[in-house]
């Protein structure tokens, strides 16, 4: 089980339009952390209450190890898909997703 997920941008501010208008077809409001810091650096969807100690989400921001990021390989997809694919929002998900900049790679691999 897991409290949150956080992957790594070179260009939060377009991970995060991508984000907003495919989480919002998921019905995923924008986590509000009232951290400046954290909100420099970061964006997350989901539930984040009393200072994350209530915390489901996912998130995006510069990587920890401040390098670049890189290609992340996906490899656990189908149990998410498997799921949501009977789900009513899942094409309208997808619309948005890829209406957003985003891409569909059959090998899985997001940048």
């Amino acid at each position: 089980m897991f409290t949150y997920v956080y992957v790594g941008t070179n260009d939060l501010e377009r991970a995060t339009r991508f984000y907003d208008a495919t989480m919002a077809s998921l019905g995923l409001q924008r986590c509000v952390t009232n951290d400046p810091e954290w909100d420099r650096i970061s964006a997350g969807w989901g539930t984040y209450e009393d200072g994350g100690v209530r915390e489901l989400a996912f998130w995006v921001g510069k990587p920890f190890d401040q390098r670049p990021a890189t290609t992340l390989q996906v490899s656990r997809t189908r149990t998410l898909h498997g799921h949501a694919r009977h789900s009513p929002t899942m094409p309208r998900c997808q619309t948005i997703s890829l209406d957003r900049h985003g891409a569909y790679d059959r090998r899985a691999r997001i940048k």
